[in-house]
């Protein structure tokens, strides 16, 4: 009878007289093999086995889960894209018409707060054409500074100051 054999359980799995045949190998290679312990506590260490690779399941699929949903982030020319198409055909069309164009469906108010945001820039800037925009910035995140412009200023005497020494 060759080494192998003897190693791996099969030897005494055959020679014993129940023939139940080997238990299942856990999936995990750090749970114990119950087919290479003592005949009496097998059937043991296999619920066991079972019993925590069931749990380990059990947390790592709620681990992989999502409290919110997947959000889409657009840059400033697919923004100004939106906001034009709203514009041009209103909200609900230009629904129907990106989700053609970008292959995912967006949301009513997504375009309106877009369009809303290109009709505010457009009120900024008077003197322009909307056909000479070329982006539409996204909205700025986060609290505002707390000095403002005068925040800028500053930064900017600040870097010429270090320049002169």
């Amino acid at each position: 009878m060759s080494w192998k054999l003897k190693q791996s359980g099969i030897h005494a799995w055959l020679t014993t007289k129940d023939q139940k045949g080997p238990l299942p190998l856990p999936r995990r290679s750090w749970l114990p093999n119950p087919n290479q312990t003592a005949s009496g506590k097998q059937e043991d260490i296999a619920a066991a086995n079972a019993g925590v690779e069931e749990t380990l399941d059990r947390v790592q699929s709620t681990a992989k889960r999502r409290k919110r949903g997947h959000y889409h982030v657009y840059d400033s020319k697919t923004r100004l894209t939106i906001a034009r198409l709203a514009e041009e055909c209103g909200h609900t069309k230009a629904c129907d018409r990106l989700e053609k164009l970008l292959g995912h469906t967006i949301t009513k108010s997504t375009v309106q707060s877009i369009r809303n945001a290109y009709r505010k820039e457009l009120r900024v800037v008077s003197n322009s054409r909307p056909e000479e925009m070329v982006e539409l910035a996204e909205k700025g995140r986060g609290r505002p500074l707390l000095l403002g412009r005068k925040g800028d200023d500053l930064l900017a005497y600040l870097a010429r100051q270090r320049l002169r020494c």
